[in-house]
């Protein structure tokens, strides 16, 4: 099993508002030694996938860079830069992350030039996403200032490069370069242009500031912006149907309560799929295309509510909740839970109470079967024909739970890349935001972890589920230049091989 890893994510505040300017000073080996056992024990307190022998090795690496770190000073960037490179072992999934701060990040951003090309990942390609900035749309990208992406990657990330990280780099990789690099004002860029890809040719371009910079990269070429929730659209001369679904969230701004995960919003989500289902069953629809590619999870419910409408059969739901303890390390350092601003220790330890009342104490964990043999009859209007279901890097968390839901009852056909997330690591309930004490670095880490029936990890068991059809990198190509969408085009010559 690949290891699990903090994930690493610039904490990037659109919205305009005051910050205190953070000044890069020197924090000394002592300080940073601190920082970093406050990581280490936030792993063993939270974690519940490390075996005995992997927190043993995560002691060992602790004390390996303890050790490095006596006699080193560093600003809070660069201890950023030096905590991302090592090679953690959480067993945590892409909840988990460490960050910078805004008071850290802003001022930064603020001040410097940002690299002002637009990427698009294509497994080993790397091209142009932007018909608006001074190199050809579509080029293939080839190095910065001398040095090849791929070398630049392993630099940013520090690990192996997945979907997920792929589609998160195209987004942050102009910020992550910054935080790497530092501030440049000029980028000479080696490229070739897909007219002449043998070829490869060199020209410099001016970075740009912030401002610029959201402006250009809210204006890629693909994909067009997914703002929607819910986007739906009707194909007659192939008798099919788009649901595309961009989040199981249904606001992020709506009070959702102490256990928003579980059922927040849901029944909205229900009422609109009553909606549009009803609305398919009226039309001559043979065919259903359920697109997930840009869906990042949220309550955990909203997957099994979907499943009834396109389900053939009754089909059963198990989830159940744990957590080590609730005598949680380091509670004076956590900052947000969620989101939201927490300003004294009694607040988490008010939340912890209402969460006790829910779990019964097993073995060394607390266990809260929320779904037992939940059995889901089929909806009135439920789609019986042929579903696709798209997925890719950014399906993560409870739209990752979806997918294996869809498997393992074998729906239909997955299309796309594999997927970002796992439905055999998902962490649920709130996300805790620690402040380290010295760098003020963040650290992100899932509550609890969420685990499904025996069954269903019996009937999906791959980690992280790889559909059945997937493009070549040249196919992935062929469809961007012609600015095409690869996957919904790979259904309609499935469709049209079907009739």
């Amino acid at each position: 099993m690949r290891k699990k890893y903090f994930y690493c994510f610039t904490l990037i505040l659109i919205l305009a508002g005051s910050y205190n300017c953070f000044a890069q000073e020197k924090i000394e080996g002592k300080a940073l030694q601190e920082d970093i056992r406050v990581i280490e024990d936030l792993i063993k307190g939270y974690s519940l996938k490390l075996s005995k022998e992997e927190i043993s090795n995560l002691e060992k690496l602790v004390s390996k860079h303890e050790k490095v770190l006596a006699n080193e000073a560093f600003t809070a960037m660069e201890f950023f830069n030096y905590l991302i490179l090592i090679d953690w072992n959480t067993q945590f999934d892409e909840h988990a992350s460490i960050s910078i701060g805004e008071e850290v990040l802003l001022p930064l951003l603020e001040s410097s030039k940002l690299f002002p090309i637009p990427i698009k990942i294509l497994e080993s390609k790397i091209v142009v996403n932007s018909e608006d900035v001074e190199i050809p749309f579509c080029s293939i990208l080839h190095s910065i200032n001398g040095i090849s992406f791929d070398s630049l990657f392993n630099k940013i990330i520090g690990v192996p490069m997945d979907s997920f990280y792929r589609r998160t780099l195209e987004r942050q990789f102009s910020i992550l370069y910054l935080i790497k690099k530092g501030s440049i004002n000029d980028f000479t860029i080696a490229y070739s242009t897909i007219n002449a890809p043998d070829k490869r040719v060199e020209k410099t371009v001016s970075g740009v500031g912030f401002n610029k910079y959201r402006e250009v990269f809210d204006n890629v070429t693909f994909p067009s912006s997914k703002n929607k929730l819910i986007e739906t659209a009707h194909y007659p001369n192939t008798h099919t149907f788009m649901l595309q679904l961009n989040s199981f969230d249904w606001g992020k701004n709506e009070k959702s309560g102490l256990f928003g995960f579980m059922t927040a919003n849901s029944k909205l989500f229900d009422k609109k799929f009553k909606k549009i289902f009803k609305e398919i069953s009226k039309k001559d629809i043979q065919n259903l295309v359920i697109d997930l590619r840009y869906n990042t999870g949220g309550i955990i419910e909203v997957p099994g509510l979907l499943y009834k409408y396109i389900a053939l059969e009754a089909f059963e739901e198990d989830a159940t909740l744990e957590i080590r303890s609730f005598d949680l390390p380091h509670m004076e350092l956590i900052k947000e839970i969620s989101g939201v601003p927490i300003e004294k220790i009694a607040q988490v330890k008010g939340l912890l109470s209402r969460y006790e009342k829910k779990f019964i104490k097993s073995d060394s964990t607390y266990v809260w079967e929320t779904w037992q043999n939940k059995i889901t009859q089929p909806a009135k209007n439920a789609f019986k024909g042929q579903v696709y279901l798209l997925v890719g890097g950014k399906s993560i968390s409870s739209s990752a739970y979806f997918t294996a839901l869809f498997k393992s009852k074998k729906r239909g056909i997955i299309i796309g890349d594999k997927l970002g997330g796992s439905h055999k690591a998902l962490t649920a309930g709130q996300l805790l935001t620690y402040q380290l004490p010295n760098s003020k670095i963040n650290i992100t880490v899932p509550l609890m972890l969420l685990n499904f029936s025996k069954q269903l990890y019996e009937q999906v068991p791959e980690e992280k589920i790889i559909p059945e059809s997937q493009l070549s990198e040249q196919e992935k190509l062929n469809y961007f230049i012609n600015k095409k969408d690869g996957e919904f085009e790979k259904v309609v010559e499935m469709i049209g091989e079907l009739e």
